[in-house]
C-alpha cells in the first residue's frame, strides 16, 4: 500500500516545532509528519519541560516558530502549560492536539489560549494545513496581541 503525499502548499513548512506529546508512538509519527512536511522538530514529554524549553529558545537566537501541544499530559498538562505562556505575554502560535472532538472541548482549548485545534487520531492533511496557515503569517505571532480575544471557533472566550 502506498503513502498518501502529504498536500502541497507554496513553501512547506519551514519552521520549528516545539511537538508537546507524552505518548511516545505518536512522538515518533509526528515527528515523522511534521520532518517530512519540512518542518525542524524539538520533542517535550509534558508541559513543564515544553516552557522550560521555550523560555530557553526565547532568550537564545533560535525561538520555536510554533507550539503543537498535546492537552493530556502529566506532570503539566496542555491546559495549564498554555495559560502559564500566555499569561507571560507568549504570543506564538500554540496548537491544541487532544483526543477529544466535542465542541465543549475545542472551547477549553481556547479558552486556555491556544490559537487553533486539531484531533487525534491524527489526520495528517488536516494537521499540515492547519500549521501551515501559521506558519506562513508575518513573524509567526498571532495577528492579535491578546490572544484570548482569538475566536477560530465561533467561540467568545472573553
Amino acid at each position: 500500500q502506498s503513502e498518501q503525499p502529504i498536500p502541497s502548499f507554496e513553501g512547506s513548512l519551514d519552521c520549528r516545532i516545539l511537538l508537546v506529546e507524552y505518548g511516545p508512538d505518536n512522538q515518533r509519527l509526528l515527528t515523522y509528519i511534521l520532518r517530512k512536511a519540512g518542518a525542524e522538530v524539538e520533542i517535550a514529554e509534558n508541559g513543564q519541560l515544553a516552557i522550560d524549553l521555550i523560555h530557553a529558545s526565547e532568550k537564545g537566537d533560535q525561538p520555536y516558530d510554533m507550539v503543537l501541544m498535546d492537552m493530556q499530559m502529566p506532570v503539566k498538562d496542555g491546559y495549564q502549560a498554555t495559560r502559564e505562556l500566555r499569561d507571560e505575554g507568549y504570543t506564538r502560535p500554540i496548537i491544541a492536539l487532544t483526543a477529544h472532538a466535542l465542541t465543549e472541548d475545542r472551547r477549553k482549548c481556547i479558552e486556555a489560549g491556544c490559537s487553533d485545534y486539531t484531533t487525534k487520531p491524527i489526520d495528517r492533511k488536516r494537521l499540515i494545513r492547519t500549521l501551515h496557515k501559521f506558519a506562513t503569517r508575518p513573524n509567526n505571532t498571532l495577528v492579535k496581541h491578546k490572544i484570548y480575544e482569538t475566536d477560530p471557533l465561533g467561540v467568545n472566550t472573553k
